[in-house]
């Protein structure tokens, strides 16, 4: 049994990936612990994976083995430059936010149908805590609304995880809470310095309280 993770930087990076073969940094778990199989696609958005599904991602062409558990990690990057653009008088942040979850996890699902083997479990993880515009000084991180409107869609964004995962027996993996300041933004001192966590010790808490191995 193993657990790999798929998705954007947050589900983790490793030379090792599938894809990534010309990877050649050290591996950067961002709060994964060892052992987990890091499958990064790079800086990608949950609304290309909603809207190319096999295109992007086909795990059937993983080496995928009998009873391994899968964490899908979209929608930070979506959260932070991506959802605003699309906000006008005709749709809100959370129509927005609504489309890109129901595609995100139909594509899920295409994916899932095309295995012949039986998992252990699958899961969605949640996106982390945002950071303010000014909290990357001399990093180039790109940002779209303000840092009060993107605190708005991440809760949403994550709310409605939270429910999909409940329609569709997959396990929500919410650390949320403990990486989240009373401010609404990311624990600084729990970061990497950018937007990702890098202490991993609440995630690992969660893995191991609901048996994610």
């Amino acid at each position: 049994m193993a657990i790999h993770t798929f998705g954007d930087s947050h589900a983790g990076e490793s030379h090792q990936s599938d894809i990534n073969v010309g990877f050649n940094d050290k591996c950067k778990r961002n709060g994964w612990p060892e052992g987990v199989n890091h499958h990064h696609m790079g800086a990608v958005l949950c609304n290309s994976f909603g809207t190319k599904g096999f295109e992007l991602i086909d795990i059937s062409k993983f080496n995928l083995r009998e009873a391994d558990t899968l964490v899908f990690s979209f929608g930070e990057i979506d959260c932070r430059c991506h959802v605003y653009k699309h906000v006008n008088e005709s749709q809100t942040y959370k129509d927005v936010i609504d489309r890109l979850i129901n595609n995100y996890f139909n594509a899920i699902k295409l994916n899932l149908d095309k295995l012949s083997i039986k998992l252990r479990e699958v899961c969605v993880y949640n996106i982390v805590p945002p950071s303010r515009e000014n909290d990357c000084p001399g990093i180039d991180t790109p940002y779209v609304g303000t840092d009060k409107e993107r605190k708005l869609a991440y809760l949403y964004f994550n709310k409605i995880l939270d429910k999909k995962c409940k329609e569709n027996g997959y396990t929500f993996i919410d650390v949320y809470e403990k990486y989240v300041g009373e401010d609404g933004f990311m624990i600084r001192e729990l970061s990497d310095g950018w937007v990702h966590i890098k202490d991993g010790k609440y995630l690992q808490e969660f893995l191991n309280k609901h048996n994610i191995n």
